[in-house]
């Protein structure tokens, strides 16, 4: 028994996938800032409308997303190549730009740059085509897969679909790391007002505001959930489909969910307000929806109109990590922090479930209407402002 519970872990860790210390974790996040970095400044044509079609397999676990992004040259000067990048784990099945072809590629960075046969021109729209999968057999010694699981599966748009240009995202940041890789001895935002950095707003670089089109497919018992006004369409069985069109442009951020929900709504001021929860977790409904009023209540005076509503609290499993986050019209809210916590009595107490759904949904108009740049400072106003009480 012995011999061969180490001969299945083994196989699992290091033969299914690949064993990785947080050294080395470390290590390839520094040769990847090495390698890439310099291409942080290089004009990117930005992401204007999105198509996505996602197949979520939750028990095997896979998600298969065949995509179409439209660019468009927003620079002033034509543009000569396109650089393209994927989360390291994300299987690439093809990918296509119309009027170009690959120039370099970096296999171990998930990383590609393509030279356009004829320069982009100031203004001018393309195509970009892709499919990719995102899946995991068996365990991993160590980060695995936990976002897609059998009744709870949570991911956002940069997990399944590549990112254009090179960014500081998800780099070190640790000082003492960073001195003993070689590197700077820290990577901060540029100063306020630096030339340039009003290019790119604080939840990406690739795109400002998009159109887009969103088709989830999943199993038949299960709920999906997108951004945006349901479509009907038809699915193939024994599936369920949801097929969702946000009204307006929406910032390329945003969620996917699927699980056995069941579903609370309401109608506050002309605004559909919905919870999706477990069955088993039906506690604090009451007090989400009506944490998710008050912002609507400034719509008719103090703010204009949102272009997406507050709409969706899809509760999804903590498994990695706890925490509330606002997407465009979706606001996934890990189960025990909000679902399943048994508030006090105490009127003098926090009421920790009203602040944090009043801050998430504070983001749809702070961050998803009005944004900073890309620069210091540029936190206060996606972070401090809807702290702010009325």
């Amino acid at each position: 028994m012995f011999v061969g519970a180490g001969v299945y872990i083994y196989v699992n860790t290091n033969v299914w996938n690949p064993y990785r210390t947080q050294q080395d974790e470390d290590r390839w996040l520094a040769d990847y800032e090495k390698t890439l970095l310099r291409f942080e400044t290089t004009p990117q044509p930005k992401i204007v409308d999105v198509r996505l079609d996602v197949d979520i397999q939750p028990d095997a676990p896979r998600v298969d997303t065949r995509g179409v992004y439209v660019i468009q040259n927003k620079t002033e000067q034509p543009l000569r190549e396109i650089h393209v990048r994927f989360p390291r784990d994300l299987v690439m099945r093809s990918l296509s730009i119309e009027g170009a072809r690959p120039k370099a590629t970096y296999d171990r960075f998930n990383y590609r740059i393509f030279v356009f046969d004829t320069p982009m021109q100031p203004g001018e729209e393309r195509k970009l085509a892709f499919e990719t999968v995102l899946s995991q057999r068996g365990f991993k010694n160590d980060r695995n897969l936990v976002n897609v699981v059998g009744n709870g599966t949570f991911l956002n748009d940069r997990a399944i679909a590549p990112q254009i240009g090179m960014s500081r995202d998800g780099l070190l940041q640790d000082r003492r790391k960073r001195a003993k890789y070689g590197l700077s001895r820290e990577l901060r935002m540029p100063v306020l007002g630096a030339a340039g950095a009003d290019e790119f707003n604080g939840l990406g670089h690739d795109s400002d505001w998009v159109t887009a089109d969103i088709r989830v497919t999943t199993d038949a018992d299960q709920t999906p959930i997108a951004p945006g006004e349901k479509v009907p369409r038809a699915c193939p069985a024994p599936g369920a489909r949801r097929s969702s069109a946000p009204p307006a442009p929406i910032l390329r951020f945003f969620s996917i969910q699927s699980a056995r929900y069941l579903v609370r709504r309401e109608t506050y001021k002309g605004i559909d307000l919905s919870v999706y929860y477990d069955p088993q977790h039906p506690w604090n409904i009451a007090r989400m929806i009506t944490a998710m009023q008050p912002l609507a209540r400034l719509l008719p005076g103090q703010l204009q109109p949102l272009s997406v509503p507050p709409a969706q609290v899809p509760g999804v499993p903590a498994l990695d990590g706890r925490f509330a986050e606002s997407f465009a019209n979706t606001v996934p809210w890990s189960e025990d922090l909000g679902f399943i916590a048994a508030l006090p009595t105490d009127r003098s107490k926090i009421d920790y479930v009203t602040y944090v759904g009043a801050h998430e949904i504070a983001h749809q108009w702070w961050a998803h209407q009005l944004i900073g740049a890309d620069e210091q400072g540029g936190a206060a106003l996606t972070e401090t402002m809807p702290s702010t009480r009325p």
